[in-house]
């Protein structure tokens, strides 16, 4: 799987390897006033002009997270949904 990483995304592999047994995954879709860090990017995030602003797989932090909360208010980025992982220990 980790020779594959245009079929696998290679956060989810590095998770299962790294104590997969010891942690819960949960897919969630959240607009982006419920963003928060530590969740981990599951799509592109682009700007109205389609600038890349985060990319697939970064983990948010809590600056990241001012950072698109600013853009939806200054118009620079749609209020969407956008698909995310968290993990959490068991």
């Amino acid at each position: 799987m980790r020779n594959q990483p245009q079929h696998y995304d290679p956060v989810l592999i590095e998770t299962l390897v790294h104590g997969a047994q010891n942690r819960k995954l949960e897919i969630l879709e959240l607009p982006l006033d419920q963003l928060e860090p530590d969740l981990i990017i599951d799509q592109p995030i682009k700007s109205n002009a389609g600038a890349l602003l985060l990319a697939k797989g970064q983990t948010l932090s809590q600056a990241m997270v001012f950072k698109l909360k600013s853009a939806v208010q200054s118009e620079v980025l749609s209020d969407q949904t956008i698909r995310v992982f968290r993990v959490t220990p068991l």
